[in-house]
């Protein structure tokens, strides 16, 4: 939780974290170079987050709770607490495709949520295979 490290960084002026986190956060606002290297690190540091989120394994059959590292388990609460907008948004979305004469089917796949797999292959969106 990146952003939940930089906050306490910012928020407890305690400790030389906080002092570095300041300054860094000055030369970001004041300085094109360090801010250019600081984007080019972030980038980086997004890219290898990327890649180990999309080589996730398959989701196992029969998964439990249990058997999710407290991190997984984390991430299955906050995609659970969105089932209630897609719900919302199925029920405005059908009546319109109803209205048009659309037959509609809409499908949640959590195992995908889940694993943090990506929703779209980009190549075939693309046209590229």
């Amino acid at each position: 939780m990146p952003l939940l490290d930089e906050f306490d960084d910012l928020t407890d002026p305690h400790g030389l974290r906080s002092l570095k986190m300041m300054f860094s956060t000055w030369l970001v606002r004041n300085s094109v170079i360090f801010r250019a290297l600081n984007n080019r690190r972030g980038r980086s540091i997004n890219l290898d987050y990327r890649r180990r989120r999309t080589t996730a394994g398959p989701v196992p059959a029969n998964l439990r709770f249990t058997d999710l590292t407290r991190e997984e388990q984390i991430r299955y609460h906050g995609v659970a607490s969105q089932v209630d907008y897609y719900r919302r948004a199925v029920r405005r979305i059908h009546p319109i495709l109803d209205l048009d004469g659309v037959q509609d089917l809409f499908l949640l796949q959590p195992p995908l949520r889940l694993t943090g797999k990506p929703l779209v292959d980009r190549g075939a969106a693309t046209g590229r295979v």
